[in-house]
């Protein structure tokens, strides 16, 4: 997701890279960036997004793992007006979406939560880019 991502930023006339980071990159190469998209594992992801808040830049989260508690635990870091944005999103696979999207359909209402987003947890050895953009 993350070699695909870099190949859409570098097509578009908007971003270009900033940097492309793997498990061995300081995150600290992330600062400049205008937005850091996350598709890392679960075990680096908030490491990732905490150095997004902490140096001002948006992030994208397209890693699997975060709960909303995960999430609503980020808002006193980000102030009471962020001039940062944080976007998660659980799965882009399209299947996932649809499927979830039906099961909370489906659901009876008693039994929908506020969040009908499945948690998985997933590991995984590979390493995968993180790329940083930067508004052209």
């Amino acid at each position: 997701m993350g070699q695909l991502a870099i190949r859409l930023i570098e097509a578009t006339d908007d971003f270009e890279v900033h940097a492309a980071l793997d498990s061995r990159s300081p995150l600290s190469d992330m600062i400049g960036a205008d937005i850091v998209f996350d598709v890392s594992v679960p075990g680096a992801s908030q490491a990732v997004v905490e150095a997004a808040i902490a140096n001002g830049i948006t992030a994208i989260v397209g890693t699997s793992g975060w709960s909303r508690d995960r999430i609503v635990a980020l808002g006193p870091s980000l102030g009471a007006e962020p001039a940062i944005g944080l976007l998660f999103i659980s799965n882009f696979s399209i299947g996932s979406v649809l499927a979830t999207s039906l099961a909370a359909l489906a659901a009876p209402s008693s039994t929908r939560s506020r969040s009908s987003k499945p948690t998985t947890r997933a590991s995984s050895t590979r390493r995968r880019a993180l790329p940083c953009a930067r508004r052209s």
